[in-house]
């Protein structure tokens, strides 16, 4: 796949699961999903407001970053990346206790401020993908296939949030419906075991695939302060999205059939904890397996794109 092929399948993942987004809370009573009032048409534009909040706000902050990476030699480069700080610090702003509240997600005012630095690292996407040579293929190597087979457990684990972002119980569909918890109401509770609509272990999944395929890009670079950075930012979404993926799974599918009342912690809040431990831990070893630049291959011109063989 071309450099431009990989940003473009990062924001295609990210424009799919938000449409899917849309439309489930525009047509299904608000009953249905977690910790949300709206219905009709308001219920799907405010839900998919917070959405590009988190995740998508988390992922905007690497595409900047790439973006960046791949436009350093142009001659504006100083006010580019003067325009990336600015989108990559109203991304962040997602992180700020309160913005988005997993108890509370109906849309607010404050929600638009990410938004606009998603829409900045959606501009610069596309400033990046008019680069010359950008039709560059990125040789598979050992890493990659790695990568394909975490992307790929995680998708099988978390079918059951794909298919409740489009509406639709796992339990309904033949032959997946005895492999997963998901219709049942636990004792206790009003909601199904898997809700409709959207869920944070999703996110994960999503997470993790972005750095999977950005990381394939920046690897290629040699190392420099702007490589070094995104490579451990991508560290770190990998070893966050599986931490996700794990939390979310682990409560709908082990803890609420009874099997256990041991949780693995959330992680949607900066707190520090020995869960967040194990996630820094995680995002270390990430970035050695997958992201570090390739120091000893030649830095390639970014003015030209050209992607060494991993």
């Amino acid at each position: 796949m071309s450099i431009r092929g990989h940003l473009g399948a990062v924001w295609a993942a990210v424009a799919v699961t938000g449409t899917a987004v849309f439309i489930t809370y525009s047509r299904l009573p608000a009953a249905n999903f977690y910790h949300v009032s709206n219905e009709g048409l308001a219920g799907g534009a405010t839900r998919a407001l917070v959405y590009s909040n988190f995740p998508v706000s988390l992922v905007a902050v690497a595409t900047i970053g790439v973006s960046l990476i791949l436009m350093c030699s142009r001659s504006e480069r100083g006010l580019l990346g003067a325009l990336g700080a600015v989108g990559a610090l109203l991304c962040l702003i997602t992180a700020f206790p309160g913005v988005v509240k997993q108890s509370d997600l109906d849309a607010r005012l404050v929600n638009v401020i990410p938004l606009v630095g998603v829409l900045i690292a959606l501009g610069l996407t596309l400033l990046a993908a008019r680069e010359p040579g950008m039709e560059r293929s990125i040789p598979w190597i050992w890493k990659d296939r790695l990568g394909l087979g975490i992307v790929t457990v995680l998708v099988v684990v978390g079918l059951p949030w794909i298919l409740a972002d489009v509406g639709v119980y796992i339990g309904d569909i033949p032959g997946l419906g005895s492999m997963f918890y998901s219709k049942q109401i636990p004792e206790g509770e009003t909601l199904r075991a898997v809700h409709l609509g959207h869920h944070h272990g999703l996110d994960g999944v999503l997470f993790a695939f972005v750095a999977l395929t950005l990381g394939r890009v920046v690897r290629s670079f040699a190392g420099s302060a702007l490589v070094n950075a995104v490579a451990a930012y991508l560290g770190l979404m990998l070893a966050y999205g599986i931490a996700n993926v794990a939390n979310d799974a682990w409560l709908e599918q082990v803890v609420k059939r009874g099997w256990t009342e041991r949780e693995i912690p959330s992680f949607l809040s900066l707190e520090p904890s020995i869960g967040w431990g194990t996630v820094l831990t995680g995002a270390a070893v990430a970035w050695w397996v997958f992201f570090r630049p390739e120091r000893e291959q030649p830095a390639p011109s970014p003015a030209r794109s050209v992607v060494q063989a991993a």
